[in-house]
């Protein structure tokens, strides 16, 4: 079976080419020269385009998970100043997940409670708390734009390998 190859030469290249440019006899350079040619089959682009589709979704993935995580220290913060605004007593429904909330009155509003990996909680009292919640949002979103440019990065590869196939 014989597989068609396809060339892919730099378009700056064929254009100094196909405009006629000579040699250059003083320094014997060739229009393009500079430029490298390669042999690669269809298959062969068409695997590198799934790759690289691959990563821009998985890439896509970390954004959405990333942006999920600052909405929900954003959430937090804002209920956090609701809560300190309240008196005791106050009633509060209090979500506790799976779509289930529970109706809670306040006792004692000081401090927040952490959790931490391998199910560790820490106590801070609540503006400590809330400045680590605010470092904790900055390293989500310098995360965040890291990401933004790398998609950026493997969308521009994607566009170059679309118009090559």
């Amino acid at each position: 079976m014989m597989v068609k190859e396809k060339k892919v030469v730099d378009k700056m290249a064929k254009d100094e080419i196909s405009s006629g440019k000579k040699m250059n006899v003083e320094n014997g350079s060739v229009p393009g020269a500079h430029r490298k040619e390669i042999n690669i089959t269809r298959d062969q682009l068409l695997g590198s385009f799934d790759v690289e589709r691959a990563k821009y979704e998985a890439v896509a993935r970390r954004i959405g998970m990333l942006q999920s995580a600052q909405f929900e220290i954003v959430s937090a913060l804002e209920a956090i100043d609701e809560i300190e605004k309240a008196g005791k007593g106050d009633k509060f429904v209090v979500p506790l997940g799976a779509g289930i909330m529970m109706e809670a009155s306040i006792d004692y509003i000081k401090k927040v409670m952490f959790s931490f990996a391998g199910g560790t909680i820490t106590q801070k009292k609540i503006p400590e708390g809330r400045e680590e919640m605010k470092r904790r949002l900055e390293l989500l979103k310098k995360e965040n734009e890291q990401a933004s440019v790398e998609r950026e990065k493997i969308e521009k590869g994607l566009a170059t390998l679309r118009n090559i196939i």
